[in-house]
Formats: C-alpha cells, sequence, structure tokens
C-alpha cells in the first residue's frame, strides 16, 4: 500500500513539472504586421516580459495609447490605419506567447 502510495505521488510530481515549468517561463510580445489585402505578414519581437499576466498587461497598454487618434481602429488584440488613399491600410495584431513558442510556425528545412 506504501509503495502504491509513494508511485502515485512520484506520478503526480513528474506529470505536473511541465506545467510548472511553462507557467514560470518568460513570456513575448510579438506582433504581426499585415498590409492591405494581401495574406502575408510580417512577424516582429516588441519586447520579452517575465510573464503572462505582464504580457498582456504591456499589450493592453499598447494598444491603448491609439483609442483616441483619429484614423486608428482599436480592437482587443489589434491595431489598423490607412496609409494614403484607397484600400492601403496596415493592421498589426499583438500577440502574447511563451518564449518556448514561435509563432511563426514550423521552420522550413
Amino acid at each position: 500500500m506504501i509503495t502504491r502510495i509513494c508511485a502515485i505521488t512520484l506520478l503526480a510530481v513528474v506529470a505536473l513539472n511541465p506545467m510548472q515549468a511553462w507557467a514560470e517561463c518568460a513570456w513575448v510580445l510579438w506582433i504581426e504586421s499585415t498590409m492591405g489585402q494581401s495574406s502575408a505578414s510580417a512577424w516582429k519581437i516588441a519586447e520579452a516580459l517575465p510573464d503572462r499576466a505582464t504580457c498582456e498587461r504591456k499589450k493592453r497598454t499598447t494598444l491603448d495609447q491609439w483609442k483616441d487618434l483619429s484614423g486608428y481602429e482599436v480592437s482587443e488584440d489589434s491595431l489598423a490605419w490607412g496609409l494614403g488613399r484607397g484600400a492601403q491600410w496596415r493592421k498589426d495584431t499583438y500577440k502574447c506567447v511563451p518564449d518556448t513558442v514561435d509563432p511563426r510556425g514550423p521552420k522550413g528545412k
């Protein structure tokens, strides 16, 4: 019985350890920029932050600074504005991800 309890406890510690590491890792605020009607986008790192909550606050603060300016459309996670006449516009989408994740997807070989 004691052996079974020790085994279950050890299994729980091993199983939960990756979750703890995930919660403690650094987070990165990425910006994905899209121009006009193009489906192509460019990614860049805005800032590395110590945790998810700090990253989400930084994203919100960054977007909030544009809310009251004329010509800018701000949503929960993005900022869009026109560039000149016609359908020329730019949209920046802000995304917080752990530093172990690359939002651009897998790299080719």
